[in-house]
């Protein structure tokens, strides 16, 4: 019984390809992740910018009717 190469390098190509459509998506998966923490991180910086900004504007009216 003969057997052709085709039968083995062609089921390695698929899962050689295969296997770089997964690491690219891991890739992207985790690029997207950085992404949302970093959106995360300028979403809460920003917040606390605005906090900060009322407790001097607070401050600041609270001071001119004392004063």
């Amino acid at each position: 019984m003969a057997t052709s190469g085709t039968q083995i390098t062609q089921p390695l190509t698929s899962l050689l390809k295969i296997k770089r459509a997964n690491d690219i998506a891991q890739a992207e998966v985790k690029a997207s992740r950085e992404k949302a923490q970093l959106t995360g991180n300028d979403v809460a910086l920003a917040v606390h910018e605005i906090y900060y900004r009322v407790l001097i504007a607070q401050s600041h009216r609270a001071a001119r009717r004392h004063g």
